[in-house]
């Protein structure tokens, strides 16, 4: 279930990044796909919602543990998705 390492897959976690920054703005509202998009290429990447919402979750997880190994505050302090303030579509 996690991602391989591509361009594609790394844009998508900073767009989670970015939506996990403005959780007021999606409050009552679903996401239903989040895709990413090169127009030079005329092509994308898309990855189901489960895929998405574990990688991010399992960054997460992983940034607080190098925090906590390295005394280095590298984590999110609110995962908006974990916690439920953003939600997904599941039947997308």
């Amino acid at each position: 279930m996690v991602f391989e390492s591509m361009n594609g897959n790394i844009e998508i976690m900073k767009t989670m990044l970015l939506l996990n920054a403005i959780p007021e703005t999606l409050r009552g509202k679903f996401i239903n796909e989040i895709r990413v998009l090169n127009p030079t290429l005329a092509s994308g990447t898309w990855a189901p919602n489960e895929q998405i919402i574990y990688n991010f979750n399992r960054l997460d997880e992983l940034s607080n543990e190098k925090s906590k190994a390295t005394g280095k505050d590298v984590n999110l302090k609110i995962n908006n998705f974990y916690n439920g303030a953003i939600k997904f579509n599941d039947s997308y």
